[in-house]
């Protein structure tokens, strides 16, 4: 795999990031760029403001700053590298999430041997959103 910045993918179930294991907790404490939807980035500020020697910053001075169009590339194309990893177990997930990267043809067209490299998403496309991939299922409580 070409040379590129390591990204870190770390969901967060029900709200709980005090849920989250050990190495995710440090992975998160020391990234030098965190994205996520706002509700996502709420509960890490929340998270991070509890740290010691970290002062929670209001909304009003939070900024994007120069670097998001980067960081929103690198999680894409580590979005498109996914894709095309799990093609072989979930084709038609793979299709979706190949979709709403907004990229052309399949991600079944694609050859690991020349597709799974760092920097082949092409950038400027549209993202879509969609329903949830893997939905919950409600509990029978």
């Amino acid at each position: 795999m070409a040379d590129g910045p390591p990204v870190t993918v770390i969901g967060v179930a029900d709200d709980r990031l005090d849920l989250l294991a050990p190495e995710a907790r440090q992975a998160l404490a020391s990234a030098d760029a965190v994205v996520g939807g706002r509700r996502h980035l709420w509960l890490y500020l929340s998270w991070a403001s509890r740290r010691p020697g970290t002062q929670r910053p209001e909304p009003e001075t939070l900024e994007i700053g120069g670097d998001v169009d980067a960081v929103m590339g690198d999680a894409l194309e580590a979005i498109r590298l996914i894709a095309i990893l799990i093609t072989p177990a979930m084709p038609s997930v793979a299709e979706e999430i190949w979709q709403r990267i907004g990229l052309d043809a399949s991600p079944t067209t694609e050859r690991f041997d020349v597709s799974v490299r760092w920097g082949g998403y092409p950038g400027a496309t549209t993202v879509a959103k969609g329903a949830p991939l893997f939905p919950r299922i409600a509990s029978k409580a």
